[in-house]
């Protein structure tokens, strides 16, 4: 019998938090973005319920999730629940993305980022 060995894939996991009705449609859309520029990354749809925010770090860390999408209706709570916010991001006053640097979690504004490029800032 011949031995066939396999090599899977390693993928790296974006989680997508979204308080849309249509998580996953949202999810797909995002990692086919992303995809156009790195192609071992799988985004993952969270729906998690407010008071359950506190086990949201937990949970990515757990699940060895690298960064977090989060919708504007998230973004306040989310902040909170960080190890580290960009100061651009505490400006703003919620975060859109979050980053994951070893066992801290960082939250960006992107949005603050593009409206200080327009304010020539």
């Amino acid at each position: 019998m011949k031995k066939i060995n396999y090599k899977l894939p390693t993928y790296r996991i974006v989680g997508v938090l979204n308080d849309g009705y249509d998580n996953h449609s949202t999810a797909r859309s995002i990692e086919r973005r992303i995809r156009l520029r790195v192609r071992d990354v799988v985004c993952l749809p969270f729906a998690v319920e407010q008071k359950y925010f506190k086990n949201l770090v937990a949970c990515m860390k757990l699940m060895d999730v690298e960064g977090l999408v989060v919708d504007v209706m998230h973004g306040k709570r989310v902040m909170r629940e960080l190890n580290r916010v960009d100061k651009q991001a505490r400006a703003a006053g919620f975060v859109d993305t979050v980053i994951r640097k070893g066992k801290t979690f960082t939250g960006y504004c992107a949005w603050a980022e593009a409206l200080n490029q327009f304010a020539g800032k």
